[in-house]
């Protein structure tokens, strides 16, 4: 078993299983189901860390409940922005890396673009 600041990956003879800090349950090994993408997600300062953990694991329900394969949460932590947002110099940094179909995307978006906690995110497609 290996362990980093932000997650665990156990590995076993079949294949290895990413679990993250933010959720106890593990993540589903990588399974070819469309597109890889990234994710990167920036929540607000403001929040403690059961709402940062709430806000994560409602953006990845979301996900799965548009047919997402989550295959890691990378959590950087607490970062300067490049630039002020909203009067915020600061935030939360989390990457996700998933695969689905292509149409999923847009719709994760566009359901993010409404959650409070949320400063900035941006979907991207990982090319093999």
């Amino acid at each position: 078993m290996n362990e980093t600041a932000n997650e665990t990956v156990i590995e076993n003879a079949s294949e290895p299983v990413v679990t993250s800090a933010t959720s106890a349950a593990p993540l589903a090994p990588a399974v070819a189901k469309g597109p890889r993408y990234e994710l990167g997600l920036i929540l607000r300062p403001t929040l403690d860390d059961e709402a940062k953990a709430a806000q994560v694991e409602q953006v990845t329900q979301l996900m799965g409940r548009y047919g997402a394969t989550i295959e890691k949460i990378d959590e950087w932590g607490r970062r300067r922005l490049a630039y002020e947002i909203s009067k915020t110099n600061e935030g939360f940094y989390y990457f996700i890396t998933f695969s689905c179909e292509a149409s999923v995307p847009a719709e994760i978006e566009s359901r993010i673009r409404i959650m409070e906690g949320v400063l900035r995110y941006l979907v991207i497609r990982i090319e093999e």
